[in-house]
């Protein structure tokens, strides 16, 4: 394999693992706040909302 594509899949993951602890993060936050039941605390922190 190519140094290139070493990088590329190494930024893949990279961002890949930044979005999981952010949506992770947020999912926490949303249970927290409004104690929601886990599924609407995924909506909310995908939508933005």
């Amino acid at each position: 394999m190519g140094g290139v594509v070493r990088l590329g899949i190494l930024a893949l993951v990279g961002i890949i693992m930044r979005d999981s602890v952010i949506l992770v993060d947020q999912i926490d936050q949303q249970i927290k706040v409004g104690g929601s039941l886990l599924y609407e605390a995924r909506y909310y922190s995908t939508n933005n909302h």
